[in-house]
């Protein structure tokens, strides 16, 4: 994950720096989704998991055909679609895949060192250099974005398929536990999803609002990676334990009080009965 990031550090810091409005504007907005799925994912886990759904399609689409916003977007609809329609399904699925994405980003990390030092290599030396310290326009901005995923998906997927057997063994019993996890104790391990969804978006818009004040908040976290790795599971358990006490039994408490409800309805209405 912090091979990710230094790439992501890299080509949004030093030279044609984003424009300023987009960054503020992105990690804010990013931050703010991120303390809303941490404190409250189980409470609004209708709607995230439509948005998350929609989300992961998109993104799982756009790096296996390597960019194209086309098929992410039909993919994102059909699997927000999805996710809407058969909730108990998608948790598993959703579980699944934030298991595999939470296992690549401690196993990936030499890998995508590798596909980056190739592709530096094999970089034209007669390609025109950026402006030192330049701030590209706001629509410049986006494309900078755009280019920039696209770039990184096809780094993923190569080094991925450079991943030894073993470390896919590690990932693919870890995905064994969430999928089990979600299918005995669905809110514990949809509030945990959501939790670490909600931990992993607050960290990046941070990321993004500091390199916004020219700041290497990247470098920095490696430099202490044990230190920032127990802050983030500190937060992905307090949030966990947060959601569970506020929403994990709201939907047993409302059920009993119905039926309480109705039985006393319908013991009324057989005492009426009784005496006309």
């Amino acid at each position: 994950m912090l091979e990710i990031l230094k790439n992501f550090e890299s080509a949004m810091g030093g030279t044609g720096r984003l424009s300023p409005g987009v960054m503020l504007g992105a990690g804010a907005a990013i931050v703010l989704l991120g303390l809303v799925i941490w404190l409250g994912g189980l409470g609004l886990r209708r709607v995230l998991s439509v948005i998350a759904g929609a989300a992961t399609g998109g993104i799982l689409v756009f790096i296996m055909v390597g960019g194209g916003s086309g098929p992410a977007l039909i993919a994102a609809a059909v699997t927000g679609i999805f996710a809407l329609e058969f909730e108990k399904v998608f948790v598993v699925i959703f579980a699944a895949i934030l298991a595999i994405a939470l296992g690549l980003s401690f196993q990936i990390g030499p890998h995508i060192e590798n596909v980056q030092a190739v592709k530096a290599i094999d970089q034209d030396p007669n390609a025109p250099a950026s402006v030192p310290h330049s701030t590209v326009s706001s629509g410049r901005s986006a494309n900078k974005l755009g280019d920039y995923a696209t770039d990184m998906g096809k780094s993923i997927k190569l080094a991925c398929s450079l991943m030894p057997v073993r470390k896919w063994v590690i990932i693919v019993v870890l995905a064994t536990i969430f999928i089990i996890g979600a299918c005995f104790l669905r809110y514990p391990t949809l509030a945990l999803c959501f939790s670490i969804l909600g931990t992993t978006f607050i960290f990046a818009g941070m990321i993004l609002l500091l390199l916004h004040k020219g700041a290497a908040p990247v470098a920095h976290i490696s430099g202490k990676s044990s230190i920032y790795t127990g802050v983030f599971a500190v937060m992905v358990g307090l949030g966990t334990a947060e959601q569970l006490v506020l929403f994990g039994g709201a939907k047993t408490r409302v059920a009993p009080k119905g039926k309480s409800d109705k039985t006393k309805g319908k013991t009324a209405g057989e005492k009426q009965n009784w005496r006309t």
